[in-house]
């Protein structure tokens, strides 16, 4: 396999202190918008060194021309070694994600290049991992599966960003 990170980034997540308090922010500052939110992103199999673990959190998710963002409020991060691993002050950059054609090997590759993984987990069709790679880089990287899900999952995000004001409803929910 050739290095999993020789893809584009596919978005930068920021970690905040309140979702509703941010947004406003990334919008008037960026012109980045509108953003779908999810509270508590219902993850599951979440895995910490391949132990069951706690990762809670919201996440906003909205593009900047063709560049998305990823707004995230941590809620919960278990057990505690992962959390002070995990955990990055807020407001910052959290993690860059890019889309891997196998979340496994990307680890694989990422953990023999000394980038541990920090926990791992699903929502429906897409996995995902993320490694520390903050002596490197200062921030997380995300490894997510390049799956056709994932695929709708932004297109419904750009596909709004396209057409929108900039003014009407900044942060909507994602389902419902």
């Amino acid at each position: 396999m050739s290095h999993p990170l020789h893809v584009p980034v596919h978005h930068f997540g920021y970690v905040v202190d309140d979702l509703e308090t941010a947004i406003p922010e990334f919008v008037s500052r960026f012109g980045a918008g509108p953003f779908f939110r999810i509270d508590h992103v219902p993850l599951e199999g979440v895995t910490a060194r391949g132990e069951p673990a706690a990762y809670d959190h919201s996440s906003a998710f909205g593009a900047c021309g063709d560049v998305y963002f990823e707004v995230m409020e941590l809620h919960e991060v278990a057990p505690a070694p992962t959390r002070e691993v995990f955990t990055i002050p807020a407001p910052g950059l959290h993690h860059v994600a890019y889309l891997v054609p196998s979340v496994d090997e990307g680890v694989a590759t990422l953990e023999a290049a000394a980038v541990p993984e920090i926990l791992s987990a699903s929502l429906g069709d897409i996995t995902f991992a993320y490694l520390d790679s903050r002596s490197t880089s200062g921030h997380h990287v995300e490894l997510l599966a390049d799956v056709p899900a994932f695929h709708e999952f932004f297109a419904t995000i750009g596909g709004a960003a396209k057409d929108w004001d900039g003014k009407t409803d900044p942060l909507r929910p994602m389902f419902g």
